[in-house]
């Protein structure tokens, strides 16, 4: 992350705009949710479903292939992180089922060697 001193020192340098395409940070606005104008496919590519979103997919060119790529890529992250997540809580309760089981017969055990005696 950037400092604030180089973030400002860099939006006065080219005058409020992006380095990339030229449009003024008014014109986009920055506390804008963007899933309100864009969608994605499961495909990674993104579709507008405004005005202001047609303008970010082409200004911005956001179905590059790399950024397809890279939408996808984050995409597999995330649902492998899911599946991971429910991995660990099934051997998590299998896990506490075994303990159960092996008290159970560890008492049953204790019952057996009593009632031999």
């Amino acid at each position: 992350m950037i400092s604030r001193e180089l973030r400002e020192a860099v939006r006065r340098a080219y005058n409020f705009r992006c380095g990339y395409c030229g449009i003024h940070e008014n014109e986009v606005g920055s506390e804008d949710d963007l899933t309100l104008h864009l969608q994605q496919a499961e495909d990674g590519w993104l579709a507008a479903l405004t005005e202001r979103g047609a303008l970010h997919l082409q200004r911005l060119r956001l179905n590059r292939p790399q950024l397809i790529a890279a939408r996808l890529s984050r995409q597999q992250r995330h649902t492998d992180a899911q599946e991971l997540a429910a991995l660990r809580a099934e051997i998590e309760r299998i896990n506490q089922h075994r303990a159960e089981l092996e008290a159970q017969l560890q008492e049953i055990s204790e019952q057996l060697t009593r009632s031999n005696d």
